[in-house]
């Protein structure tokens, strides 16, 4: 328990930079500025490990509910039990209100499922959901060769987790998947702090 106490501290340190306060209210009022300025936003709910998978299902659903149309929710998939029925009725709200779903990245023992349910979601609604791509992991080649040509949003990163299969410098592997996806992907996503990148 102590063990885990401490990833869920040095967790919460890292994310504390992303997140606009403990509750959507808070994001809702950031998304109203943001959307103000023209910009289009996503909103996800960041769990720690201990979270219940319903916790998740249910900040992602009350996410769905109260966004404007043409925002994104975003769901780390494991944390919310993976494929299944709470998933469909996500997508399934995320769609008659006129968002987005993304199906973020978690680690890389997690893709090979992430981008199956992406690609099931995609045959239902085409171009309604998406999923990311981390540039240090040396498997987002095939999986960006995978994905070019389908109907799923595509979302750049350079990666939180390591690979223990492999790994690739996160910059120029950056570089090398946008190119690989430019012209073959419905949107590519660059989310990154890299200015210069």
């Amino acid at each position: 328990a102590l063990v885990r106490a401490g990833r869920e501290k040095a967790f919460e340190a890292a994310i504390s930079r992303y997140v606009t306060g403990p509750e959507l209210d808070t994001a809702l009022v950031e998304e109203e500025r943001y959307a103000r300025a023209g910009y289009l936003t996503t909103v996800g709910f960041w769990n720690t490990a201990s979270t219940p998978r319903d916790v998740v299902a249910a900040e992602a659903m009350a996410s769905a509910e109260a966004l404007r149309p043409e925002s994104e929710v975003s769901v780390k998939l494991p944390s919310m039990g993976g494929d299944g029925p709470a998933l469909d009725e996500l997508f399934k709200a995320c769609r008659e209100r006129g968002l987005t779903l993304h199906l973020d990245a978690l680690r890389p023992d997690t893709v090979t499922a992430l981008h199956k349910a992406a690609l099931r979601l995609a045959e239902e609604q085409p171009d309604a959901v998406g999923c990311t791509l981390a540039s240090r992991w040396a498997r987002s080649a095939a999986d960006a060769a995978a994905l070019a040509g389908k109907p799923v949003l595509v979302r750049l990163v350079k990666g939180e987790f390591e690979d223990p299969a492999g790994e690739v410098e996160p910059v120029a592997g950056y570089a090398e998947l946008a190119g690989a996806l430019r012209g073959r992907a419905s949107l590519v996503e660059v989310a990154t702090q890299d200015a210069p990148l």
